[in-house]
């Protein structure tokens, strides 16, 4: 369906993204034009001030701010954030030209009361009015543990784990403790974190994960959804209250390649290194080749622990490989600074846990030139309070998935993950940007994601379910989101996905096992390069229900596509400069711009994409 450009372009593009960067965001930044010196600085229109700022993660030694993006006519060039009236430092833009609404004041005192203020500039050298003060006091620091006082070596040889988790269980009798891994390699089996401790990986120090499969304790778990045996994460919490992982250091599971290999040609787990030649060099620290080093490099990987194992579908019969870092049946958690790479399966998976925080975590599994399978950034797995700010995801499946449960057993447990906040953060490769689902059958809702940034996901944001899982998802917001380099999708709705279960059929019944999707609100939103714009897909009985797309700017090769989806409402929304439907859409009560069109028919059968 075609419709006029004129009626149907979105504003200036600086203005639909709040005006909050420099020029708009890089993709597009080619069609703004430069401004001469001149130009700026006759400049006297001050950016307007950082509102609704606070403290949302706090440590002995550093507080961590989030507040809302201020808007200039010119761009904002960096906020700057005061201690006590003093400058500590400012966000400044990243390589998309984008200074994020949040920063982490470092090297501050324990147990020490603060007031803190942001002030936005703009290009010309404009400062905007102050923020509200933000009053927050640090952290009580307690006794601290080095590991190395408790044996630990550090040398990337030596199992360090029996000193770790000795330090570990020490601290756990002294309220607010600090655990420390200083600079070294320590190599490990899975560790259990207690509560009312901080335990800190610090710069040039990495956790490694052990590569013998017999050190992973088998325990009682969830996996994709089901009740499943799982061996134990390297970084695993039990019920435990107000813990802190922090630091500045890495934590590698030791998923990945290594370099040599043994004559025989077989790991000690018995399968056959892969052998890659290619131009350039590989970043054995970054976990993929860097194509423009010079010259040739055979490299020999060893994935037999947990990669080239195929996915666990069994639970009567097969042991799921462990997350990285999994916080179950937890409270008050804080997961902040660090470097989190080549994970078995999904990172970091927040699991019946409460009012959890991952703060300015760097996740990187690699995609290529070998894939690292299922090793999803985040899945929150029937969590009621998240927040994930600050952070960078560059994985082998989604970056983000929400989760709440599989078909009836999801059900009757029913714990939705619900109040969710997903801010501020850049996502790179990845099967999905922000993904809800498949196993939603506990419910999702509440989730807002705003101010993120998708640079070359598959796709971008996502919501999956299928006829038999029940449960709802509810209540979304997606907002000022740029995307770029989409593979496939901006925006997908599939109410018949079938990669983590067979739909039953349809029979006009409507019961638990029907899901239901509503109440999906999409504004403020860029996309440049895409295979397509949208895929909507309801169910007869059950269609997307309150749809709203508004600021919404998408170049796809193929434009929206809406099938079974009712009570939508788009404003604002520009679709390859007009070109806004496929052929063969269905949906009901659709409003453009005030205009309502008319219904389109509704046929049981639905019509092929």
């Amino acid at each position: 369906m075609k419709f006029g450009k004129k009626t149907y372009l979105t504003g200036a593009l600086g203005l639909a993204l709040g005006c909050s960067v420099i020029a708009p965001y890089g993709a597009f930044a080619a069609t703004t034009p430069a401004k001469s010196n001149a130009q700026v600085s006759v400049d006297k229109q001050a950016p307007t001030a950082p509102i609704n700022a606070y403290a949302y993660a706090t440590t002995y030694k550093s507080v961590s701010l989030i507040w809302d993006r201020s808007t200039d006519n010119t761009g904002i060039a960096a906020y700057d954030v005061y201690v006590n009236g003093k400058l500590a430092g400012s966000s400044t833009p990243n390589e998309y030209g984008i200074a994020m609404s949040n920063f982490t004041v470092k090297d501050l005192k324990p147990n020490t009361m603060y007031s803190f203020k942001v002030v936005a500039r703009d290009a010309a050298g404009n400062h905007s009015n102050e923020s509200a003060h933000v009053n927050i006091r640090t952290d009580v620091l307690g006794k601290v543990f080095n590991v190395k006082d408790f044996g630990a070596v550090g040398d990337g040889v030596t199992k360090d784990t029996a000193a770790i988790q000795a330090a570990i269980d020490s601290a756990s009798a002294s309220p607010n403790s600090v655990v420390i891994l200083p600079a070294g390699t320590y190599y490990s089996a899975p560790l259990s974190l207690k509560s009312n401790m901080t335990f800190e990986i610090q710069k040039d120090a990495t956790l490694l994960g052990s590569r013998d499969v017999s050190d992973y304790p088998v325990i009682q778990d969830r996996w994709e959804g089901t009740t499943f045996h799982s061996y134990q994460s390297l970084i695993a919490s039990q019920g435990a209250k107000n813990l802190k992982v922090i630091g500045e250091g890495t934590v590698d599971g030791n998923a990945g390649p290594i370099k040599a290999m043994p004559t025989n040609g077989v790991d000690e787990y018995g399968f056959p290194y892969k052998k890659v030649t290619l131009d350039g060099a590989y970043d054995y620290n970054n976990g993929k080749y860097d194509p423009n080093a010079e010259g040739k490099e055979t490299v020999y990987f060893n994935m037999g622990l947990w990669w080239d194992n195929p996915k666990a579908t069994n639970p009567a019969t097969q042991t799921a490989r462990p997350r990285l870092v999994q916080f179950k049946d937890s409270e008050n958690v804080l997961l902040q600074g660090l470097k989190i790479t080549n994970s078995p399966s999904w990172t970091i998976q927040p699991l019946y846990s409460n009012n959890v925080v991952i703060d300015s975590v760097h996740v990187e599994n690699p995609a290529v030139p070998v894939d690292a399978p299922n090793t999803d950034g985040v899945d929150p797995d029937s969590v009621d309070g998240l927040k994930i700010f600050g952070s960078t995801f560059n994985v082998g499946d989604d970056a983000i998935a929400i989760k709440s449960g599989k078909d009836a057993e999801g059900r009757q447990i029913g714990k939705p993950s619900q109040n969710i906040e997903i801010r501020n953060n850049i996502m790179k490769h990845g099967h999905g940007g922000v993904t809800i689902g498949s196993e939603m059958s506990g419910g999702v809702k509440n989730v807002v994601a705003r101010d993120d940034i998708f640079d070359g996901t598959d796709i971008g944001i996502r919501m999956k379910t299928l006829r038999g899982r029940g449960g709802t998802i509810e209540n979304l917001t997606f907002d000022n989101i740029m995307m770029k380099d989409i593979a496939g999708d901006v925006f997908n709705i599939n109410s018949n996905y079938t990669s983590n279960g067979t739909p039953l059929p349809f029979t006009g019944v409507i019961d638990e096992t029907t899901p239901y999707i509503k109440n999906i609100t999409i504004k403020n939103i860029t996309a440049e390069g895409a295979q397509e714009a949208s895929f909507f897909q309801g169910l007869y009985e059950s269609p997307v229900d309150g749809l709203t797309l508004e600021n919404v700017t998408v170049h796809a090769d193929k434009p929206l596509y809406f099938q079974y989806v009712k009570n939508i409402t788009m404003k604002n929304v520009n679709i390859n400069n007009g070109n806004m439907f496929q052929p063969n859409s269905i949906y009901q009560n659709l409003t453009v711009d005030g205009e309502k069109l008319p219904d389109t028919d509704w046929p049981v059968v639905p019509r092929t994409k």
